[in-house]
């Protein structure tokens, strides 16, 4: 099905998909749309984790414009079928498509393809919505050792949505939340997902507090709240978080 973003962006997706059913209704992630939105500038340096179809690739691609770039992460065949396909619609010259997942360390693993798309992840999650249709081999690669492997110098933005294994990508993130260049990062947790893993959503924001770094809550059209204790509702209720390192408070 086409779409067209909140830029105006055309944007093709499985009409089947959970993403084609938001988009229909105009309520796909509206309120980290706006965060993203109003966050990005020209020459920014962004990372998609769980880029999916490709919906934030696009938009960060055209926000941080041609100084900018955009390295959108994708280990599914078949979503990154879809994803090439709308990066070259919109003639995305700035984006390059990296064909792993992201972890805590470099390696193979198996990654579960869901009937849905959206929620594929590195481990069953025990959700019956996720539906499991196959399993497939997929490369893995930590942050750290992805900046260090392409030489890339900063990075300003960071989008994370991997059902789940949100834990393995900070643990083999030290680098970049000790980094002296602000970056901000929007990360989706959910206990539906990292109940898989064999953590809780507590456990993570609580491990994070232990950087040097700055929590938020995601609210209504991009707002951020800070985080000054954990609640029972985080991941349970309210999913979308932002970290911001000590550098972008400095900064």
């Amino acid at each position: 099905m086409r779409f067209t973003l909140a830029d105006g962006s055309p944007f093709d997706c499985p009409a089947r998909t959970s993403i084609a059913k938001m988009l229909f209704v105009g309520n796909f992630e509206t309120n980290e749309i706006a965060f993203v939105m109003g966050l990005l500038k020209r020459g920014d340096v962004v990372l998609d984790i769980g880029a999916n179809a490709g919906v934030y690739t696009v938009l960060a691609g055209k926000l941080v414009g041609p100084q900018g770039h955009v390295y959108a992460f994708e280990p599914s065949k078949r979503e990154l079928d879809v994803l090439r396909h709308n990066v070259e619609m919109n003639h995305l010259a700035n984006v390059t498509i990296v064909e792993r997942a992201v972890s805590n360390r470099a390696g193979t693993t198996r990654l579960a393809i869901a009937r849905d798309g959206g929620l594929n992840s590195l481990a069953n999650t025990h959700r019956p919505e996720q539906q499991i249709e196959s399993w497939q081999e997929v490369e893995t690669i930590s942050l750290d050792q992805f900046l260090k492997e392409f030489s890339i110098p900063k990075v300003d933005f960071i989008k994370i949505d991997v059902e789940g294994a949100e834990r393995l990508v900070f643990e083999g993130a030290a680098t970049v939340l000790a980094s002296k260049h602000p970056i901000t990062i929007l990360f989706e947790a959910s206990d539906f997902n990292t109940r898989g893993f064999g953590y809780m959503v507590k456990d993570l924001l609580n491990q994070l507090l232990g950087w040097p770094v700055n929590l938020y809550v995601l609210g209504k059209s991009g707002r951020m709240y800070p985080i000054t204790e954990i609640v029972p509702e985080y991941g349970n209720r309210i999913y979308n978080f932002v970290l911001k390192t000590a550098a972008t408070q400095a900064g």
